[in-house]
């Protein structure tokens, strides 16, 4: 069976009526009244310091405040149960327990916030030797917390509250006090290791006779350690233990050394004296080691001067056998299979020196024969004075600028002028007031056979010597190999040159034979192969003709 259900129309003025009525019978559904919670928070403890800006705030509301100075709060809340959070920097954390807040009253809360708590930790050692130091105190100020170093020099403060401490680091003698600073951090340790030192010092007082004060005296303490006197003539040096030479000196002054031995955290002074140096008749100080060393370098210049002069003295005072206006060295022909006299050898050389320009290999002096031919005189031609290149063909010097030939006696014309003028023992052999010799005339060639060899002059030597064998003088050595032994045929006689006297020409020799097609004039002869005819070559075929084009 169906329900109707019928609704009536209601004036606004009717609902407007009952809504009033409601609020008058059920005032709490208009809004309950408020009241307060308050109290102090304070610091470490109920009887501690109060604790200002701390943070106090209703759960699961967003009703809060802050702490005056003075550490107290108030909130208004409405009616009802609350629990409230006290919070602060360094400080742990506090909740309260249910807080019953009746409507127009006041709900007391008083707390207090625990500091949060670090540690710091470490080790105490010597900074010199890095040895631990044991016993030593370290003291927080302001506060009850300590510790001390065990023998391994090292300590721990626990449990001390979050902030920044002066810390008092007293270790035994010879270690003086020291002061920090720790920074303690919530729930850490922090570790602070601390190096001290033990002075050891040196202290000096330098005075001269008169017990003036030195100013500016140099104090060298061993190797690594230096500083100077001030004013009052005091100076001071830290060290390491050990034993030290020490220095002390001054311009002036004699110099004073010492030698001490000085221990861990001691305090050695030492009160000098300085003597003033020897001085002279003007008073100023007499530098010794200057003029010393002077004295010393004049006596190095005058033996180095001595002996300059002892090796450009010529090695011989007058005319000797072999040299230019001495007598005419003679060498006895050498004997087959004997061994070579110094005299032949010395005649060998010079004969080479002659011939070739140069030293022979085996002379004194010879060094190689790049270097020989390197000092060797240079054919240069005569008209340009540039080097020119020898032809064996021709047997003549070529020169490449002027387009000439020139025989050896022109090419080496102006290098023979040089060596004749500059041997010293025919100026020495000169008698006093007699003319210079007369220069070359033109064509003229110059006769460097009574000259002495460059190895011969350069070393002292000439062709004579205990080695030296007059002209017919006969020695042991040859006249045993020229004897005949038994059944051996008798040798031929000794070939003589006929006397030639003052008076009469000596006559001319005979000419030697020159091979044919060399030049007489090209200077030594050299074995060389006869020239090569070309006339009885067939002739070059005829030049091939180039091809026609259509």
């Amino acid at each position: 069976m169906d329900t109707l259900c019928t609704v009536k129309r209601v004036a606004p003025g009717t609902l407007v009526a009952v809504a009033v009525l409601s609020l008058m019978v059920f005032p709490s559904l208009a809004g309950a009244e408020n009241g307060w919670i308050a109290g102090t928070i304070k610091a470490g403890s109920s009887d501690g310091p109060a604790l200002a800006s701390a943070t106090v705030s209703v759960s699961n509301t967003s009703f809060s405040t802050t702490t005056d100075t003075d550490g107290k709060y108030n909130i208004s809340v409405p009616a009802g149960n609350y629990t409230i959070k006290a919070t602060a920097t360094n400080y742990a954390d506090k909740t309260s327990g249910t807080l019953v807040v009746a409507a127009n009253q006041t709900t007391a809360y008083d707390t207090y916030l625990d500091k949060l708590r670090g540690s710091f930790s470490g080790q105490v050692t010597d900074k010199d030797d890095m040895t631990a130091v044991a016993g030593a105190t370290l003291t927080v100020e302001g506060t009850s917390y300590s510790a001390t170093t065990d023998l391994t020099g090292r300590y721990t403060v626990d449990s001390i509250e979050v902030g920044s401490y002066k810390v008092i680091l007293t270790s035994p003698s010879p270690y003086p006090e020291y002061n920090f600073t720790v920074t303690i951090k919530a729930s850490q340790n922090i570790v602070k290791d601390y190096k001290v030192v033990a002075r050891t010092t040196f202290f000096f007082t330098v005075r001269d006779k008169s017990g003036a004060a030195i100013m500016g005296a140099t104090v060298n303490v061993g190797n690594n350690y230096s500083t100077s006197t001030d004013v009052d003539g005091v100076a001071s040096l830290d060290v390491l233990p050990a034993a030290y030479i020490i220095k002390i000196q001054s311009d002036g002054y004699k110099t004073v050394i010492m030698d001490h031995t000085i221990k861990k955290g001691e305090l050695k002074a030492y009160p000098i004296t300085l003597s003033k140096t020897v001085t002279t008749g003007g008073g100023a100080g007499f530098p010794v080691l200057p003029v010393a060393g002077a004295a010393v370098a004049v006596v190095v210049l005058a033996l180095v001067a001595v002996m300059f002069l002892r090796k450009k003295k010529a090695p011989a005072t007058g005319p000797q056998a072999g040299m230019p206006g001495g007598a005419e060295a003679s060498v006895e022909p050498a004997v087959p299979g004997a061994p070579k006299t110094q005299a032949q050898k010395m005649k060998e050389w010079a004969d080479f020196e002659r011939m070739y320009g140069r030293p022979h290999p085996e002379a004194p002096g010879w060094v190689s024969a790049g270097a020989a031919a390197a000092n060797a005189p240079k054919p240069k031609c005569p008209k340009d004075g540039i080097m020119v290149t020898f032809e064996p063909f021709s047997g003549k010097y070529f020169c490449s600028k002027c387009d000439e030939r020139y025989d050896a006696e022109q090419v080496f014309r102006k290098e023979d002028e040089v060596l004749e003028q500059s041997r010293p023992a025919e100026a020495a052999a000169r008698a006093p007031g007699s003319e210079e010799p007369t220069k070359l005339a033109a064509g003229e060639k110059l006769d460097l056979s009574a000259a002495q060899p460059t190895w011969a002059l350069e070393h002292g030597q000439t062709m004579t010597g205990e080695d030296y064998i007059a002209p017919g003088a006969a020695t042991s050595e040859t006249a045993q190999l020229a004897a005949p032994s038994e059944g051996a045929p008798p040798s031929a006689p000794p070939m003589e040159a006929a006397p030639v006297s003052d008076d009469e020409p000596a006559a001319e020799a005979a000419p030697a034979t020159i091979p044919e097609g060399v030049n007489p004039e090209a200077g030594p002869l050299f074995s060389m192969p006869a020239p090569i005819d070309y006339t009885d070559l067939p002739p070059p075929p005829p030049a091939k003709e180039p091809p026609k084009l259509d």
